[in-house]
């Protein structure tokens, strides 16, 4: 099965063929810096950075991502702490950068800011202003949304259905509410630039139309981004550009995530905490009824996440293994107890990889039994069925967990039960080499298990002593004293040793190697 891909512009799944044999073009609308990047954020980049990198494998892909450096927030945030614009944005896009980074994102090929692009921006206006699909007032120009018949084909929304507010300026100038911002005219103390209208700033949908033209063309492959953005900012966008070009098409793909719904741990109505996740419509035993709003991020509620504060708890890989769990398209429900369960899953990866390595680097690797063969399963074709399914990563975490419990099967001796016989050390290291190099192939795609094991256990191993009351080399002393109590034959001493460790949160495991010893979860 070739790629298929949800269109929200037909609202049905469609085969994926490139307008340019071989190549793809990929739009994503960045950030807004002038704040922290949230969970919402994250969720989105990862979803899209998982859509680069399956595109990857078989594409040359233009992966464009922009970010808005220009904007009435960023203006208020500027003045509420006496810094510039420049000073603002520049410190949100290098956090931006490296949360992204910690979330196992590639760079996209391209990172536009609009402030560098105002040229691009006032060309497409004037080509807007001649064609008749905009007018100028007093220096502010808007695009006259019922000059562009197809208005509405992206969003399915009528014209009556337009909110007015919320970066869709109410303006009693305009011809019709809908109409919206191209340009506009300086106010003092804003930054602005020259245009044949007088000085001022491009409006929000202006910028990524005239980006992404300036270097994907007037027609591209995909065109990605938040839920949030179908209206008005895409459709807006898509109105405008095709209005400018002339063509039908902007993007042959208009691709959305889904949003995050945070799980209440307590009951707004009584403040009790809950026993489990609630749904819409659930009653509390106060009575109090909970309600779409109650899983939706606000600061002004206290249930905002910036990605950073999250990543100061858990492994970045931990948040995005947590946010592949859900098709990118669907909601995905936050909690710290998923984002816990995420990274204890996570670890137990690890843990198998680094026994893999372990098991590999002892056996000698000779060519023999076939793990598809063998097992009767095809990981990597099941894999990318998934993949090509719309991007399934729900489905795609099941089959490389399939190949994770192929591998402890292997590891332990336990693979007789699933196919009647019970392998040679060469056969187990020769298919135990092979299922790496899948999970290193299935970890490419979805940016997952890309760590040295060994490493990140020990770093996993640190955070979770780090509220112990003993440190690594009191517990190492501890271990050595063990030791030399059971060459005695003191038994009775290395007992308590072990249980004294256990009661401070120590576990110790002993191995053919010696002891070592974890942190309990």
């Amino acid at each position: 099965m070739g790629l298929r891909v949800f269109d929200t512009r037909t609202r049905e799944k469609v085969d994926f063929n490139p307008l340019e044999p071989g190549k793809v073009r990929m739009y994503v609308c960045g950030v807004t810096v002038y704040a922290p990047t949230h969970i919402g954020h994250g969720r989105c980049y990862v979803a899209f950075d998982v859509v680069y990198r399956w595109l990857k494998t078989q594409y040359l892909v233009t992966y464009v991502r922009n970010f808005t450096d220009v904007d009435d927030k960023i203006i208020k945030a500027a003045n509420a702490n006496g810094e510039t614009t420049d000073e603002v944005t520049n410190r949100f896009i290098a956090q931006f950068s490296s949360d992204m980074s910690e979330l196992g994102c590639l760079e996209p090929n391209i990172e536009p800011r609009v402030t560098t692009h105002i040229a691009e921006i006032v060309a497409m206006i004037e080509t807007l202003i001649a064609k008749g699909f905009a007018y100028d007032v007093d220096g502010d120009v808007y695009f006259e949304v019922a000059k562009y018949e197809a208005y509405g084909a992206l969003s399915g929304r009528k014209l009556d259905e337009q909110e007015e507010g919320a970066r869709v300026a109410v303006d009693t100038r305009k011809r019709a509410a809908a109409d919206f911002a191209l340009w506009k005219s300086a106010k003092p103390g804003e930054p602005s630039w020259d245009s044949p209208w007088g000085k001022g700033r491009p409006g929000w949908h202006i910028e990524c139309s005239a980006m992404s033209g300036k270097y994907l063309g007037e027609v591209f492959d995909i065109h990605a981004g938040g839920k949030d953005l179908v209206f008005p900012h895409h459709e807006n966008e898509l109105a405008q550009s095709c209005a400018a070009n002339g063509t039908e098409l902007m993007a042959n793909i208009w691709m959305h995530n889904g949003f995050v719904n945070l799980m209440p741990e307590k009951c707004p109505g009584c403040d009790k905490e809950l026993e489990k996740i609630p749904e819409s419509g659930h009653h509390c035993a106060c009575g109090y009824t909970f309600t779409e709003m109650d899983f939706k991020m606000s600061k002004s509620r206290g249930n905002f996440y910036p990605v950073r504060e999250m990543l100061a708890q858990y492994e970045g890989e931990a948040l995005r293994m947590l946010f592949l769990t859900s098709q990118y398209r669907s909601p995905i429900a936050f909690s710290h107890d998923l984002l816990d369960a995420a990274e204890k899953r996570l670890d137990k990866n690890y843990e198998t990889l680094e026994a893999m390595d372990a098991f590999t680097n002892e056996q000698t690797f000779v060519p023999g039994k076939n793990l598809a063969a063998t097992f009767d399963v095809d990981p990597w074709a099941r894999f990318t069925d998934a993949m090509n399914d719309d991007f399934n990563t729900p489905r795609a975490l099941a089959e490389a967990a399939e190949v994770f419990h192929i591998a402890n099967e292997l590891i332990h001796g336990q693979e007789k039960a699933r196919i009647g016989e019970v392998l040679s050390p060469e056969n187990t290291s020769r298919l135990l080499a092979e299922a790496r190099v899948i999970l290193r192939q299935m970890g490419d795609v979805l940016g997952l298990w890309q760590a040295e094991p060994k490493a990140y256990l020990e770093r996993r191993k640190l955070a979770r002593s780090s509220s112990l009351q003993l440190t690594p080399a009191q517990i190492e002393a501890f271990i050595e004293e063990r030791k030399e109590a059971r060459a005695k034959k003191d038994f009775k001493r290395a007992d308590e040793i072990r249980d004294e460790l256990k009661a401070k949160g120590i576990i110790l495991k002993d191995g053919k190697d010696g002891t070592t010893w974890d942190a309990a979860d």
